[in-house]
Order: C-alpha cells, then structure tokens, then sequence
C-alpha cells in the first residue's frame, strides 16, 4: 500500500550547516510512527521540511504518491497536512476561543470548533481566556486543537511533552490517544521515548541528522547499545 507520506534519501540545511544527512521514512495511512533522538538530533528540523518551511538540497518527499518536494507549506496544509511546533506559536492577543475561530476561518471545510472542545474541555472552560495566560500544558492542547480544526490526515507533532509535568503529560497521551483512534496519522518527533512507545508502534532513532535504527518501537527499546548511543542523556 502506498504510504501517506514518504521521505526519500531527504538532505536539509539552515544556512551553511547542514543538518539531515538522506533522512528516509515513512508514514501510513492511520498510522503512528516516532521519532525518536535528543535534543539537537535532528527531529524539528525533518518536520520543518516535510511540512515545506525548510526546502531540501536534495531527496524527495512524497504525499500519497505525489512529489511535493517543492510544494509551499500552505498547499501541504490544504492537503492534509498539520504541524504543530514545538514552541506552540500562540496569539497572545486572542482568546481561546479567537484563535480557533482564526484556524478556522483558514480552510475550507473544518472540523466544529464544538468538536474541539469536546476532545478538549479544559479548552471549553477557557474559551474566553487569552491565550497567553494559559497553562504550558493547556497551550501545547490548544496549539493541537488549532491543527485538528483543518481536518488533516496527518499530523506533524514536535516535542509535545516538552516542558510538561508528568501530570499534564499523561492527560495529553490520553488525548492524542483518542485522535489516532480516529484514524488521522501522527509522526511525532520526541526525546520522550517512554511516552512514544505509548502511542506509536513504529519508530526511527535519529542521531546527528541521520536516521541510526528503525523498526518496532519494542524493537528500538529492546536495543540496548542503540538506546545507550542515541537516547540516553
């Protein structure tokens, strides 16, 4: 079966440094997969340039089929393509509730903000609240309910537990829990591999811009040298 999205052989730089060394994975259709490394491995700057803000010195990346190598971030997102950064990006001047009403107003057939605030009611209770006296977990919540309302087909999700206790980190599993349930894909780039291995079956270590390992999550964890080499702070 052709996959959702497949990376080829992908090489990328910000200025002069260069940064993914023929980064080559795939996500299916529904699926999970992770993206596993440290800080500094290389996992933001694949979901940059999958999701088009950064473009590639040379590989391929390919949505259902198609070669979207070249395509600008906005046609990726009318195709089906979320990301969610990990500095979440929230306007500061808006209220919960404004800036789901912005995420909307950007697509054609979004999902009911009412949706939303059922998968996420601490969002419903805050819904006149600014967005930038929300909580760190609250924020990472709302920055995943603006990308659910464009109805994507995958998700691009960058370091979501980072900087989250462990309380908020095992309220937001639960949730991405339930949107993979309902069948939209998620690569998710995450130095928490505990928390990967929750939500994903597959996996990639990335160390230094390359991808080290592949295979089951069980797989990856079960490799001690690797976990040892490319994980462990």
């Amino acid at each position: 079966m052709e996959p959702l999205l497949a990376a080829d052989d992908v090489h990328a730089a910000i200025g002069s440094s260069r940064i993914l060394h023929g980064i080559t994975l795939a996500v299916g259709k529904g699926e999970v997969v992770a993206l596993v490394g440290r800080n500094g491995a290389g996992k933001t700057t694949t979901l940059r340039t999958f999701m088009g803000h950064l473009r590639p010195r040379r590989g391929t990346i390919r949505w259902q089929g198609q070669d979207i190598t070249r395509r600008p971030p906005y046609w990726r997102a009318r195709a089906g393509i979320a990301y969610v950064p990990q500095d979440r990006r929230m306007f500061a001047g808006l209220t919960v509730d404004e800036s789901l009403e912005v995420a909307e107003a950007a697509h054609a057939c979004p999902r009911s903000r009412e949706e939303i605030y059922e998968l996420f009611p601490v969002l419903a209770d805050r819904r006149r609240q600014l967005s930038s006296l929300l909580s760190g977990g609250e924020q990472r919540m709302l920055a995943i309910a603006r990308a659910l309302l464009a109805n994507p087909a995958l998700i691009l999700l960058d370091e979501p537990t980072d900087g989250l206790a462990p309380v908020v980190v095992e309220h937001l599993l639960s949730r991405i829990a339930t949107i993979a349930e309902a069948g939209i894909a998620i690569l998710l780039a995450e130095q928490n591999v505990r928390f990967a291995a929750m939500l994903a079956n597959r996996g990639y270590m990335i160390h230094k811009g390359t991808i080290r390992r592949e295979g089951t999550v069980a797989e990856l964890l079960a490799d001690d040298k690797s976990v040892g080499r490319y994980l462990t702070v």
